[in-house]
């Protein structure tokens, strides 16, 4: 009876929810959902303006990055040349403008040690084709390899690499882009220090062996995460207090703790990822009005506490005993992939806390796919 008291409950969350999780049958095509459309306009960084130039034997040249950077003016391009590499150095920008390096590989800004390595307070800027290393501090709360104060930058197709952070965005600046970075070796891989960093668009970078958070952030709202690859971190993805973000065609995998954890989130959708190898590969902790659709999940599990109001759609959960695990909490479970074929309903099995507060007793109870799957989807 304790068993299956809870099951009219589940039916009253389910029929809740079913007009809902029809719709969501239809986002399997989508790859970046409406709420998430990237502004194009906003990451275009000017270059009508002077070119000057670093390194290398020209006429002119500059033998430091901040002393062109110093000379500049609003929509110049800073091309640093990789001959007189490294640059040791500590840069601050605060101008619009183009720092271009030769190539991301050779081109090497080294902060020996020393605050931040690129301090970035004007707007409009694109940092492309450097590797970035050594701020100061080898723990967390330290310098960082770029770290931003201001809006509309475009941080492309660099290494940044053994610093305390990758990327900090610090409280209140907006709309900035990182793609296609490769970011290592760091504490923190790409932070958000304190809070409100809407409109953040961090797509197709590699972020590996980060001793924390690949990705972190606290109370945003509709931030994307696209296309990214991270790996060998402590968590993957964590998002607090958040509100309204994609996560979506990211390859996650092998982080020592969860892919992806949620606390006090509302409205985050989580689209064909790859998980694979995680203790958890995704956490809510008191989380609801998510979509969690057309994801692979390897050896990795769901785990969900008070967490209300989440559909969980077409999703393969492969190679894990107890798949899901959840406790104090109601979600609407359809159309998954379980393991093997399967017919009949796949009962759902968590725990719920006494209400009693001096029970320490669980209550069980079960959920159920009402609709499994007799093969994986193609993910």
């Amino acid at each position: 009876m304790l068993l299956f008291g809870r099951i009219s409950v589940q039916k009253t969350f389910l029929k809740k929810g079913i007009t809902f999780a029809v719709i969501v049958l239809f986002i399997g095509m989508i790859v970046i959902p409406s709420t998430g459309r990237i502004p194009e306009t906003v990451y275009t960084v000017s270059s009508d303006g002077n070119t000057l130039y670093v390194g290398g034997s020209g006429e002119g040249n500059y033998t430091k990055i901040q002393d062109a950077i110093d000379d500049a003016s609003d929509r110049d391009t800073v091309f640093v040349y990789d001959d007189s590499s490294p640059y040791y150095e500590n840069i601050i920008i605060n101008i619009s403008i183009n720092l271009l390096g030769e190539d991301k590989n050779t081109t090497i800004i080294d902060g020996n040690k020393n605050d931040d390595v690129v301090y970035l307070i004007s707007d409009s800027v694109r940092i492309s084709d450097f590797t970035i290393i050594n701020s100061s501090g080898s723990s967390e709360g330290s310098g960082a390899g770029i770290r931003i104060c201001s809006n509309f930058n475009n941080i492309t197709n660099n290494i940044i690499s053994n610093n305390s952070c990758g990327i900090q965005i610090w409280a209140d600046n907006y709309y900035n882009m990182f793609y296609g970075n490769i970011i290592n070796y760091c504490w923190y891989g790409i932070i958000g220090a304190l809070w409100n960093f809407d409109n953040q668009n961090i797509l197709y970078n590699t972020i590996s062996n980060i001793k924390r958070d690949g990705i972190s952030f606290y109370s945003s709202d509709y931030i994307n995460i696209i296309g990214n690859t991270i790996e060998n971190c402590g968590l993957g993805i964590n998002l607090n207090d958040c509100d309204f973000h994609n996560i979506t065609e990211n390859t996650i995998s092998k982080n020592s703790l969860d892919g992806v954890f949620l606390t006090n989130c509302r409205n985050i959708t989580i689209i064909r990822n790859k998980f694979s190898d995680h203790s958890d590969g995704i956490s809510f902790y008191s989380t609801r009005y998510c979509i969690f659709t057309l994801n692979n999940l390897i050896s990795s599990r769901i785990y969900l506490s008070d967490s209300i109001d989440n559909i969980f759609l077409k999703n393969n959960f492969i190679g894990c005993l107890f798949p899901v695990h959840f406790h104090s909490s109601y979600s609407t479970w359809n159309f998954n992939y379980w393991n093997r074929p399967r017919i009949f309903p796949k009962p759902i099995f968590g725990r719920e806390r006494n209400p009693d507060p001096y029970d320490f007793r669980l209550k069980i109870l079960v959920q159920f796919d009402w609709h499994p799957v007799l093969k994986p989807y193609d993910i």
